[in-house]
C-alpha cells in the first residue's frame, strides 16, 4: 500500500485498523506476526484476516474454528482513495477498498492462539 501524501505511518496504521475493525468481525484468536502478537478478524464464515500494520496488507487465512496452525491463502492490499483539497492541505479520504486476493506462499504458517 502506498502512503497517502501528508499522512504519517501512524496515521496510515490508524486508517487501516479502523477499516479492519469496521469491516470484519473480531475473534478471540491472536497470532504472532513478525515478532508481535496480532488480533485475528473474520469475514463471516469464509476466511480469517490478520492486518499487517507495517504495509497495510491483509494476511488471509482459511476459516477455522479451533486454535492451531492455519492455512495461509494469500494477501489483499488495502487501497485508500483520496482527494487533494483545493489550495493544499491534508488529503481527504474518499474510500477504502480491498484489492483482489493474491495467492500466497505455501510455506507461510500462522499459529492461532485463543478461540473463535
Amino acid at each position: 500500500m502506498k502512503r497517502v501524501p501528508g499522512y504519517s505511518q501512524e496515521d496510515m496504521r490508524g486508517l487501516w485498523k479502523r477499516f479492519v475493525y469496521e469491516t470484519f468481525q473480531r475473534t478471540r484468536f491472536r497470532t504472532p506476526v513478525k515478532g508481535e502478537t496480532r488480533p485475528v478478524h473474520r469475514d463471516g464464515m469464509r476466511r480469517l484476516i490478520v492486518l499487517d500494520e507495517l504495509h497495510g496488507d491483509l494476511e488471509v487465512l482459511e476459516f477455522q474454528a479451533r486454535s492451531g496452525k492455519a492455512k495461509y491463502l494469500g494477501t489483499q492490499e488495502i487501497h485508500v482513495v483520496f482527494e487533494a483539497p483545493p489550495g493544499g492541505g491534508k488529503p481527504i479520504i474518499k474510500e477504502i477498498t480491498l484489492s483482489v486476493l493474491k495467492q500466497g506462499k505455501r510455506d507461510h504458517v500462522f499459529e492461532l492462539h485463543g478461540s473463535l
